[in-house]
């Protein structure tokens, strides 16, 4: 564990500055809930909490899973040849601003069938078209984050995360003080900022590199082999992840879907930690190249994620009094979901990083087989759970999906770690 214990150190400041970063933008976006949950009614509230997730369902579709991928092969070319990290770095933001385009024009086309016959509300149409323009432009901010990522900049990484949500909010504020508040409106906010992500975004890339003659398609398959079980694995999970909202949204009212995303903004300090863990070792874990270090990897993850679970759990106790306080009465409805998702993402911050370790093993497509299998039995479980307890069987679904991730993630880390099948992998 030498080596995992000598870069402690520096993995601690990598995870507070991510952290940091992370906590900051996370505070300001719920600045921001707080303001939009109390301006708008519960139904109003459903219907943003809708169109944003169509949004981030149709954004990941874009990015195709290439964030991911970029990452693992930028960070490598990184050490071994500059010349191949600048000609990736081209051809991923071109691929990404392709991608984009396409489903830009497939969201367009899709509101009026989306909103009408699935979530049956005009009211979503318009969302849902600015949505669609939204659309090349926020994944090229997202492949802004990845370059930073890769690049083990966290500390650049951690000031535009905040910066991103800090814009946001002042948008939102500046509407509410001109009198232009309303559902579409504050929407419209969210795409502007993402357009001026955009602008970043491709100014950074201009910076890194000059365009210049290059066999783009050993790197286009590159990324392709590998992405097409990030895509697969990213879609899954968010999916899975955000299911609950969606099968809501279909089954019951734009109401219960609004107490359900008030439970889940409170708990999202889980998922910032879950995630700045994930940003900081992914670079690292993509590097493993002996079963030691796996080994030495799983051993510091449980210690410090356990450590911080315990944290967190105080917090279950006080739902009553936070969202009452922070929320109003009216919300009261989403206390007891917020304490049966707390533990469902408590057993996500322990078990979801010790996944990593299929980077390291050059196995993309076993995220993808969990992501998948927890998407169906997610999806079978609301189907159950929904039409006889509503908002609390969706939590119920949620957590009944991760203790089978964690067990079956525990049975997977004990099958792949053992000598004679890691050294074929890596």
């Amino acid at each position: 564990m030498k080596k995992f214990k000598g870069s402690l150190p520096k993995l601690f400041l990598e995870f507070s500055s991510v952290t940091s970063g992370n906590v900051g933008s996370a505070l300001i976006a719920f600045l921001i809930n707080i303001v939009l949950i109390r301006k708008f009614t519960p139904e109003e509230f459903g219907l943003f909490s809708i169109a944003l997730l169509v949004f981030n369902i149709f954004s990941i579709l874009a990015d195709f899973g290439i964030n991911v991928s970029f990452i693992r092969f930028f960070s490598k070319f990184l050490k071994e040849d500059r010349k191949k990290s600048r000609e990736l770095l081209v051809l991923t933001y071109f691929t990404k601003l392709l991608t984009g385009a396409i489903l830009f024009l497939l969201l367009f086309f899709l509101s009026p069938i989306i909103a009408k016959f699935l979530f049956h509300s005009n009211r979503l149409i318009y969302l849902l078209r600015w949505a669609s323009a939204g659309i090349v432009c926020y994944t090229i901010w997202t492949f802004t984050l990845s370059i930073l990522q890769a690049e083990q900049n966290f500390r650049f990484f951690s000031i535009l995360k905040i910066l991103y949500d800090f814009l946001k909010f002042t948008g939102i504020l500046l509407i509410i003080c001109f009198n232009f508040f309303n559902l579409n409106s504050a929407f419209v906010i969210y795409i502007i900022v993402s357009f001026l992500g955009f602008l970043y975004g491709s100014l950074l890339v201009g910076t890194r590199t000059k365009i210049e003659k290059v066999d783009y398609r050993k790197y286009l398959k590159l990324i392709i082999d590998f992405s097409k079980w990030i895509l697969i694995s990213t879609v899954s999970f968010t999916l899975f992840s955000r299911l609950d909202l969606i099968m809501l949204g279909v089954m019951r009212t734009p109401e219960e879907v609004g107490f359900y995303s008030t439970a889940f903004k409170l708990i999202s300090v889980i998922t910032i930690v879950i995630a700045s863990i994930k940003q900081v070792l992914l670079p690292r874990v993509s590097q493993f190249t002996s079963l030691k270090e796996i080994n030495d990897f799983i051993k510091m993850s449980l210690k410090y994620t356990v450590l911080l679970s315990c944290l967190i759990i105080p917090f279950i106790f006080l739902s009553k009094y936070l969202i009452v306080w922070i929320f109003t009465e009216k919300y009261i409805n989403s206390i007891t979901v917020f304490k049966i998702l707390s533990v469902a993402f408590i057993i996500s911050l322990i078990i979801e990083p010790l996944f990593l370790i299929a980077y390291s093993l050059n196995k993309p497509e076993h995220l993808a087989i969990n992501d998948v299998l927890q998407l169906v039995i997610n999806f079978l479980l609301n189907l159950l759970l929904i039409p006889l307890y509503g908002i609390n069987g969706a939590a119920v679904a949620t957590l009944i999906s991760r203790i089978l991730m964690s067990i079956f993630i525990g049975f997977y880390i004990k099958y792949m770690t053992r000598p004679q099948i890691v050294e074929k992998l890596i």
